[in-house]
Parts: structure tokens; C-alpha cells; sequence
């Protein structure tokens, strides 16, 4: 049979893992490319945002707020939107040591039907993880036209392209700080990003295209039975 990973990452770990002869193909996670919209008049001017389970050591929030605090203590002017889940009594302590506790808003998990209005706003989604599979909550922000700047944690590396739709940095608060302000700071280049994030989205990541692959690979793997091609019969 056939395997199908959700990302090129994945199925490099699937081949490390079993041999070389191990049959696995990528059918790139799709995201619903018509419930979630650009809409650049939603756009909160130095808001950055993350959405995911925030009580995730996995996810390394520790990093996105010291991050946000050396903005702050630059100068700049920022505020933030973490989505999902109840955060830790350890990051709200580093909240509340950082002096951001009027900066940063925890929003509980939404509704689907209600997400896309709260990425809408983000000026820049952020993502500290310490490792992602695919990280699908990157590739909802970016079907808003909104530009992602990650760590190189794995899976998000396929789809944030350096000057196409964000930026990739280290495990460095200070690295982290200067790549959401080269964005929030230059119009132009956060214009440019928002537009090749909703262009990667369409060309890769739409559910027309997961049905295709889909469906070609069971094809393959059936060959005698009559396994649809693209739709259902």
C-alpha cells in the first residue's frame, strides 16, 4: 500500500524510520481555502498572533513573549492574540515579569466558523515551536493573507518561504523580534508576503488537490477495483 504523509517532513522521518523501499507519498494537509479570507481592512496595524495549544511546552510561548518584550523594550509598539487553550500559570508569570500583561490577550479555542475573523487582524503570525509535523494553524493564518514568521522546526520550513510568505529564524528571542518587525515595519514587504502566503495556499493546500491525491492513491493501490478518479462516482 501507500503511505500519505501530511508534509515533506513527515515522510522524510516515515523513510528514516522504516528503509528506503518504504512506498509514502505527501498529500499536503488542505485548509478551507473559502472559509478563510484575506481581509487586509480586518488588519490590526503591530498585532502578532499565535494559534494553538498554548499549554504545549511544545510549542515554545516562552519564546514568542520574550521576543514580544524585546520589541517593547526597542521601542516599538506591539501587542498580541494567542489563540487556543488555557495558558500555564508559568506563562502568565512571564507575562506579568515582562510588564506585557496589557499587551497580550489570551483568546480560548473558537469555533471554526469564528477563527478566521480572529486571524484576519493579525499582522503577522508567529510560531516559536521547538518542532511541528505541518502546523496546520500557520497555514489557516496564511489562507488570511497573513505573512508567518517561524522557527525551523520541521514541517512549517516547506511553506514559510524567506521573502515568499515570511521568515525563518532560530531558536533566538532576538532573531524572532527582528524578523516581525523587518515585516510589521515595511509595508510593502508585509503586502508582498501576504500575497505569496494566499498564493502558496492555492496552489497547495486546497482540499481539490488533497481529493485528487487521494484518490490517485488509492488507484494505485487498487488498480483492479473501480476507485474513483477525483470524485466520487
Amino acid at each position: 500500500g501507500t503511505v500519505l504523509s501530511l508534509s515533506d517532513y513527515t515522510q522524510r522521518d516515515l523513510v528514516d524510520l522504516a528503509d528506503p523501499a518504504f512506498r509514502t507519498e505527501v498529500m499536503p494537509m488542505p485548509v478551507d481555502s473559502e472559509l478563510l479570507q484575506p481581509d487586509p481592512a480586518a488588519v490590526v496595524p503591530r498585532r502578532i498572533g499565535f494559534a494553538g495549544r498554548i499549554d504545549d511546552p511544545r510549542k515554545n510561548i516562552g519564546l514568542l513573549i520574550e521576543a514580544m518584550d524585546l520589541l517593547k523594550q526597542s521601542g516599538q509598539s506591539v501587542t498580541a492574540m494567542l489563540i487556543g487553550g488555557t495558558p500555564t500559570d508559568q506563562i502568565l508569570a512571564a507575562v506579568q515579569k515582562r510588564g506585557l500583561a496589557d499587551d497580550v490577550e489570551f483568546v480560548p479555542h473558537v469555533p471554526s466558523a469564528e477563527l478566521p475573523g480572529l486571524l484576519q487582524t493579525l499582522d503577522v503570525f508567529v510560531l516559536p515551536s521547538y518542532q511541528e509535523g505541518l502546523c496546520i494553524a500557520a497555514l489557516e493564518a496564511m489562507a488570511c493573507g497573513i505573512p508567518v514568521v517561524s522557527t525551523r522546526c520541521g514541517g512549517p520550513e516547506e511553506f514559510v518561504i524567506p521573502g515568499q510568505t515570511g521568515l525563518l529564524v532560530d531558536f533566538d528571542a532576538a532573531a524572532m523580534a527582528q524578523g516581525i518587525q523587518s515585516i510589521m515595519g515595511d509595508e510593502a514587504l508585509r503586502q508582498s508576503l501576504a500575497a505569496g502566503a494566499r498564493e502558496i495556499i492555492e496552489n497547495r493546500y486546497t482540499r481539490s488537490r488533497a481529493e485528487s491525491l487521494l484518490a490517485a492513491a488509492l488507484h494505485s493501490t487498487y488498480p483492479h477495483l473501480n476507485v474513483f478518479q477525483g470524485t466520487p462516482s
